[in-house]
């Protein structure tokens, strides 16, 4: 499979803003297309374990029309709507050495060999050349569009409130194949089994989130804000399982009466914020802070599957919180020194789908989020008369980070 990280992409995009009176529409266009090859060792071991490759392609349309308030009244508003339509085309392979498979997988049943294993159910084993090689291919067609507006009001100079609301519906029709597999060993590893031809699936989601803000800026230096959100992400499927699980692992030929891709459901989060953002030191200072507070259900996770393959799986809830904060500072003309540091914790509860269905993870903290991390950007600048010299120095730190709830 190789080693590469290859892409071609084309963006396009068209902005056009008309100005009418009492508002201004702005229609906003985009479009892109790529292709994308990826080929890795995963295990990065000399043992062929898991060598991974992904030949995707796809394309992407979107289309906004805005509608903005103009003028300087104490109500303002603004509203609009959006549609998008998105076509993905993904080859999954994954190879690895038949012997390592049947030595790592099999000798908790006394097997050390893909010879003894076959063996014993009366066959003879015949090594593939090429391996233990497993492809499925993915196609996808998502559409969706939402409407949304947002209406603030001043009641004096210093103080102002939104509120706003969004609605958004999205439907995905999804198709997933499996090849047959050379090697004596049949879908052992990866997906743990073929299908006979696509399986396919569609569905739909749709949702209403709101959100309300407060600023209160007391001088020109600062402003203070409070905001609660509510936010959501439309299901989708898993790329590499099937709805109902096979029987048995390592079944071939799976039908569309049998089976269709495995869904995942929406995540839907509310999260609560206040902070403040302002000048020190004549203007020479500007400092953020903030602080957050969330609640996460069904939040969408990536999991272990039966074999090699990965799950896209819900778990229950997931509360987070924690302190970001910044500062820039302009030293003199020529230098300026950027500091950030941030704080988060999460606990996680009711997510024995993304633990082998125990509790061992009840209360844990999401993996790959750091406790603590921090940055400092120290930037001088050397004007001369063909242009600017430029010279970063640039410092980023994290405590450590799991790999899994488990962790």
């Amino acid at each position: 499979l190789g080693d590469r990280d290859d892409a071609k992409i084309a963006s396009f995009g068209l902005e056009i803003e008309y100005d009418f009176g009492p508002a201004t529409l702005t229609s906003i266009t985009g479009y892109k297309d790529h292709e994308y090859q990826y080929a890795e060792d995963f295990d990065g071991t000399p043992l062929g374990i898991n060598d991974y490759a992904q030949d995707q392609e796809g394309d992407y349309f979107e289309q906004e029309l805005r509608l903005v308030s103009n003028g300087a009244d104490a109500f303002s508003w603004y509203a609009g709507v959006s549609y998008y339509r998105e076509k993905i085309d993904v080859l999954f392979t994954q190879r690895g050495d038949e012997e390592v498979m049947c030595a790592y997988y099999l000798s908790y049943y006394g097997f050390e060999n893909c010879s003894d294993y076959l063996a014993y159910y009366g066959y003879t084993f015949t090594p593939n050349p090429e391996g233990l090689v497993e492809s499925n291919r993915v196609k996808g067609d998502y559409e969706g569009w939402a409407a949304y507006v947002d209406l603030t009001y001043a009641f004096t100079e210093t103080l102002d409130a939104s509120i706003g609301l969004r609605y958004t519906d999205d439907e995905k029709n999804f198709k997933l194949q499996a090849f047959d597999v050379d090697s004596d060993l049949g879908p052992f590893f990866a997906l743990g089994f073929t299908t006979v031809g696509f399986l396919e699936d569609t569905r739909s989601w749709d949702d209403l989130s709101p959100r309300v803000q407060v600023r209160y800026r007391p001088n020109d230096d600062w402003m203070y804000y409070g905001a609660v959100t509510a936010g959501y992400k439309s299901g989708g499927f898993g790329s590499f399982s099937i709805f109902p699980d096979p029987d048995v692992f390592g079944t071939p030929g799976i039908t569309p009466d049998e089976a269709v891709p495995d869904a995942f459901d929406p995540e839907e989060v509310l999260s609560y914020e206040i902070g403040t953002k302002g000048k020190l030191a004549d203007g020479r200072a500007l400092l953020e802070l903030v602080a957050y507070y969330y609640t996460y259900e069904d939040l969408q996770v990536t999991v272990a599957g039966q074999g090699g393959g990965i799950l896209v799986e819900n778990i229950g809830e997931v509360d987070g919180w924690g302190v970001e904060s910044s500062l820039n500072l302009i030293l003199n003309d020529y230098v300026d020194l950027y500091l950030s540091a941030a704080w988060a914790d999460t606990e996680a509860n009711d997510v024995q789908a993304a633990c082998d269905g125990t509790d061992i993870c009840e209360g844990n903290s999401l993996p790959q989020l750091p406790l603590w991390s921090w940055s400092a950007v120290l930037q001088g600048r050397l004007p001369t008369s063909g242009g600017d010299w430029i010279g970063r120095l640039e410092w980023f730190g994290q405590t450590e980070t799991g790999g899994g709830l488990e962790d």
